[in-house]
């Protein structure tokens, strides 16, 4: 008995050979479809890239920013960049004055 693989492709005997030019562009529009997938998977990776850099730069920040604020012995300038000759410097100011009174 003879084993006929179902997978197997059935031999087309009445096509005729591709000629040189058609297995050329065959050939080159493979590269093509290779290369446009390479271009665009880099693409994505760096996107993915450039918003997890942001998302740590972010968080970091953040951190460092109420670390600050919750530090007393810091001056006001370090938190925040208020012009010194300002209505929102001087209400700072009040405000830092009024909490040292109170406690």
């Amino acid at each position: 008995m003879k084993d006929k693989n179902p997978y197997k492709m059935p031999v087309r005997a009445s096509q005729p050979k591709p000629s040189r030019y058609e297995q050329f562009m065959n050939k080159l529009e493979l590269k093509g479809y290779k290369a446009a997938n390479k271009i665009h998977r880099y693409f994505v990776n760096c996107i993915f890239l450039f918003m997890g850099y942001n998302l740590y730069i972010f968080v970091r920040e953040y951190n460092a920013y109420w670390r600050l604020r919750r530090d007393s012995d810091l001056p006001e300038e370090w938190l925040e960049d208020i012009p010194k000759n300002t209505k929102e410097f001087d209400m700072e100011k009040e405000r830092i004055e009024r909490e040292k009174r109170i406690t």
